[in-house]
């Protein structure tokens, strides 16, 4: 290790302390790798390489980053060893240019592959994985992944479909998002069933009431349900924001369940604000449209439909 850190390119004699600054980095990410602290690691030896362009430099930054499982970037790392210039002790250098051919090698069995498609009628719309856009030549295609869980989301007009999926290393998984249509949450509240009721019947201005109330009260536990779970959510990433086996927006596999745990809660507090909205919305509608038709001496009941899909409520009727 000390060898191939002090076998670097000599520079002009005004950057000498630059060159130690990088020095030092690289040994002390050596060590922290070797005492288990992938994350300290990678930091230094990313700055060792930024300054230090050389095999040995790179080769270790690849394997801090291998032992993080961001498999994906170690085997650029990788890559750009073996093309690096052996500058230096030419002897050296060659050598982490050979270890980094052998090593990408066997790292790239290792990384595994997420397919990912949609299903139900239109054209396919945006897809993310873990917010970064997917290219739409790549729906249905090969792509390679860090091993671990993802979240992708795919969206179609105001339609948005969700997923938690984990790999591991050299597997091939295929996620599948289904935009079908959903059925309405119950048939008596189906268009199709609903009576239009005759004026000597009283019972309908009590049924009438009777759902604007299970809106606004359903609606309301709806945000709070969102409110609370925001909270957690906020809670859970402060504590891996300030948990040291998170760094540059990745986590080891270590605190895999925490991250799993604060996708989940903010999944959960998105479909409590947006069924909340929703249902309260309706159940002020519904509010209005009863006063209206009091007014006016009508007592036919409003038609209403509500489906219920994964991730989305749609309301359907005529008030």
């Amino acid at each position: 290790m000390a060898l191939c850190l002090w076998s670097v390119p000599a520079y002009a004699e005004d950057d000498t302390a630059t060159r130690a600054a990088a020095r030092k980095l690289a040994e002390d990410g050596v060590a922290a790798l070797q005492n288990g602290d992938a994350a300290t690691a990678t930091q230094k030896l990313e700055k060792a390489h930024q300054m230090l362009k050389v095999p040995s430099v790179a080769l270790w930054s690849a394997r801090a980053l291998v032992k993080r499982g961001l498999l994906l970037e170690a085997a650029e790392r990788l890559r750009e060893t073996v093309r690096l210039p052996s500058s230096g002790d030419e002897d050296v250098q060659a050598q982490a240019k050979r270890d980094a051919e052998k090593e990408l090698g066997e790292l790239t069995s290792r990384i595994p592959n997420l397919v990912i498609t949609t299903s139900g009628g239109g054209e396919p719309g945006a897809v993310t994985v873990d917010g970064t856009a997917l290219p739409a030549a790549l729906l249905g295609e090969d792509r390679p992944i860090n091993p671990g869980p993802h979240h992708v989301v795919a969206k179609r007009g105001a339609d948005e479909r969700a997923a938690d999926v984990t790999v591991a290393e050299g597997e091939r998984k295929t996620v599948t998002l289904s935009f079908d249509g959903a059925a309405p949450i119950a048939a008596a509240m189906s268009p199709n069933n609903a009576a239009a009721p005759s004026t000597d019947q009283p019972t309908t201005g009590n049924g009438h009431k009777t759902l604007t109330f299970v809106a606004i009260g359903a609606g309301a536990v709806g945000l709070v349900v969102g409110g609370v779970t925001g909270g957690l959510a906020l809670s859970k990433k402060q504590a891996l924001d300030d948990n040291p086996a998170c760094g540059a927006g990745k986590c080891l596999h270590s605190v895999d369940s925490e991250v799993s745990s604060l996708r989940t809660f903010r999944t959960v507090s998105t479909l409590g604000f947006i069924a909340g909205g929703v249902l309260a919305a309706t159940g002020v509608v519904l509010l209005v449209t009863s006063s209206d038709a009091q007014t006016q001496g009508k007592t036919s009941a409003p038609r209403l439909a509500l489906g219920v899909g994964p991730g989305h409520l749609q309301l359907l009727g005529r008030f």
